[in-house]
């Protein structure tokens, strides 16, 4: 059987002193998933540092490299364009997301495939089920994603998902081309969660495996303050229109 075609979603905005290294570890594990043939993308957001200088270098020693340039600053808005343009131009049955800031070990993605290859729809990395952590966060940050989780729980009675804001996932192209981007709506980093729900709410088959997230040493960390803020005003809306829709679909009397 032929490989499944698996597109390694990176997006960048600075990353300059990371990227390289980030990229040679994730083609590095392609020896171990012999049922996924591995390509990059790394999706770049107006870096001002070489960013794209340093990926060009990678372009020229490896044809599993390419690059695309975004021209509006914004998470949701390259994961967006990298969806589209792994599924659409590069023909991705398999997308895997990772940060670029060496946050999201590689040595976890051969895992995260093997659980693809077993059926599910959407594998996540998790830091909160046995196994999984996170080190060398400040405090707030610890407090800040332990209670952004804890509150998507609440919000959607979803107490069997753990892990919503991870950004270390793997999902196939199938799912992708189910998800209604629209009713999500957000293009900054309330889209990954969001992204979650939205396959939930479709009957994905979700699955999470355990990683060790190490806080960035190079760099600086991009996570908004509104963050909080737009969690709690996109999952107050969608979880009210998905029971809505729920119970309008429910046979009467």
């Amino acid at each position: 059987m032929k490989p499944a075609n698996t597109v390694v979603l990176i997006p960048t905005h600075n990353e300059r002193d990371n990227v390289k290294s980030l990229v040679r570890g994730v083609l590095d594990r392609q020896r171990e998933v012999d049922d996924f043939a591995i390509s990059i993308l790394v999706v770049d957001s107006r870096s001002a540092d070489g960013t794209q200088g340093a990926v060009q270098d990678l372009i020229e020693d490896d044809r599993r490299v390419r690059l695309l340039e975004v021209s509006e600053r914004g998470l949701g808005l390259a994961l967006m364009e990298g969806y589209r343009w792994a599924s659409e131009e590069m023909g991705a049955q398999v997308i895997v997301q990772m940060d670029g800031d060496h946050s999201h070990d590689p040595r976890y993605l051969p895992e995260m495939l093997r659980e693809i290859a077993q059926g599910y729809d959407l594998v996540v990395g998790s830091r909160y089920i046995e196994g999984g952590r996170a080190t060398n966060w400040p405090l707030s940050r610890r407090i800040l994603s332990w209670g952004a989780n804890l509150l998507i729980r609440l919000m959607t009675g979803r107490w069997n998902i753990h892990e919503w804001t991870s950004g270390y996932r793997a999902f196939t192209t199938d799912l992708y081309r189910k998800l209604d981007f629209e009713s999500i709506g957000w293009r900054d980093y309330t889209l990954v969660p969001a992204f979650v729900y939205e396959a939930v709410c479709k009957g994905a088959r979700v699955k999470e495996v355990p990683i060790v997230f190490v806080n960035r040493k190079l760099g600086e960390s991009k996570l908004p303050m509104s963050y909080g803020v737009n969690l709690v005003r996109h999952f107050a809306t969608a979880s009210f229109r998905y029971r809505l829709g729920r119970h309008k679909s429910a046979p009467q009397g």
